[in-house]
């Protein structure tokens, strides 16, 4: 997982990877400007904010009762995570400071108003593979390097599963134009931890006022409105229950109907 380690140990699994946003975010004077990403955040039932693409900078932040400074390197998922605005909490499983590579132990256990807990809580990943390394580890989300322009960063609830790994994630693949009334086919793919992927059955597709529920091949043939405009097409999981652990829904694709 991207933020969370696998083991059977949850607390190991935080301390090594999983990061969190501080409370009260210390907001510093940016450093040179970091890779443009997109960044969606998803909850128990969706999407909760974005899509929506900032710079992942670095930033200066206060962790823990002390209000130790520390600094986060720029082009890491966290860097990214800051630049939305977006309320996080982080508690500090080694030391950092105001040295980059102190920070690869930050753990983000809280997200806009969700808190880790038991088994289950925050973890990402990057082009729909999780993170083999803390969201602030200076060495990218997998140790090659960090983010770059055009990534996208999906920050979603995770419930483990025996094998100690998150539910899918769901990925659109639409055309982005179409001609008023006419039939398009919108495919859904769902993505396991290592950005493998498998047709998503029973992921339902949102075009306008159209819902349609995806078998086996993962595909729908779905009508595009009447009236020309900009829309959204949405994949969310029909299926699952939130507690059980929902796959994470797609980003949205903007349609333009002519």
């Amino acid at each position: 997982m991207p933020s969370i380690t696998r083991t059977s140990n949850w607390s190991v699994r935080i301390a090594a990877t999983l990061v969190v946003l501080a409370v009260v975010p210390f907001v510093s004077s940016a450093s040179a400007a970091g890779p443009k990403v997109s960044t969606v955040i998803a909850n128990r039932v969706g999407i909760v904010f974005g899509p929506k693409t900032t710079e992942a900078h670095s930033f200066v932040t206060e962790v823990g009762s002390a209000k130790r400074r520390c600094q986060v390197a720029q082009g890491t998922p966290l860097a990214a995570l800051k630049g939305t605005g977006v309320f996080f909490h982080l508690k500090d499983f080694g030391r950092c400071s105001m040295s980059t590579s102190a920070s690869a132990g930050l753990f983000l256990d809280k997200l806009v108003d969700t808190t880790n807990t038991g088994t289950s809580g925050w973890t990402f990943k990057v082009n729909n593979r999780a993170g083999t390394a803390g969201a602030a580890d200076p060495t990218g989300p997998f140790g090659s390097g960090p983010l770059v322009t055009g990534d996208k960063v999906i920050w979603f609830w995770c419930v483990f599963d025996a094998n100690w790994a998150c539910q899918r994630n769901l990925v659109l693949v639409a055309p982005t134009t179409a001609s008023a009334g006419s039939s398009i086919s919108v495919s859904v793919r769902a993505y396991d931890d290592a950005g493998m992927w498998i047709p998503a059955v029973g992921a339902r597709v949102t075009l306008g006022t159209t819902r349609l529920v995806t078998g086996p091949s993962g595909t729908v043939s779905i009508k595009a409105p009447d009236a020309p405009g900009s829309y959204l097409i949405k994949a969310v999981d029909a299926t699952g229950s939130s507690r059980g652990g929902q796959r994470a829904p797609s980003f949205p694709t903007a349609l333009a109907v002519s």
